[in-house]
């Protein structure tokens, strides 16, 4: 908990699922017309919960429709709180660590990112991963995780984020 005796959440969600054009620079790959719906979907979900302070949000295109049509279905401005950064595209799961450090006093914070970074980061911090395990992908395009963690996100340390709820377009 914080000062004001309220937990730090950080939210994950992974860009809803892309377009494969063999042509295309993969930064520049659109949301499909599944990822399109299933933004929307998640944006419907997302908006009964608590807004996070802050979004960090990929630069690559398929990110940022997420974040357009994850705002469309939420009926909430989401582009005043978010941050587009270059280095979340392709980012390690180490520069992902360093990433959210630097972004900690922002209070809940959520990131839209891409895999392989996100999932390793999910499973590397939460105290009990044992129930992901029962997805054949932990996960997937447009999936959301809350996670509780300490107050002082500043230093991010294995096992210590408590999973609060998470949601799948597919489970919608």
């Amino acid at each position: 908990m914080d000062a004001t005796g309220k937990s730090k959440r950080l939210i994950l969600m992974r860009h809803a699922k892309s377009e494969w054009v063999s042509d295309e620079y993969d930064v520049s790959r659109s949301l499909a017309r599944r990822g399109v719906k299933d933004a929307v979907k998640m944006g419907k979900w997302f908006s009964g919960k608590l807004f996070p302070d802050r979004i960090l949000c990929s630069y690559a295109t398929r990110a940022t429709e997420t974040l357009d049509f994850l705002e469309i279905g939420a009926e909430r401005d989401l582009r005043s709180i978010t941050l587009v950064l270059d280095a979340l595209y392709g980012c390690s799961f180490d520069s992902l660590i360093q990433i959210i450090e630097e972004h900690g006093s922002y209070g809940d914070l959520m990131i839209i990112g891409h895999n392989p970074s996100l999932e390793q980061f999910l499973l590397w911090c939460l105290e009990d991963s044992k129930m992901l395990s029962c997805y054949q992908k932990v996960f997937p395009t447009g999936a959301i995780y809350e996670l509780e963690i300490s107050p002082n996100i500043g230093k991010v340390r294995r096992s210590s984020a408590r999973l609060q709820n998470f949601m799948r377009p597919k489970l919608i």
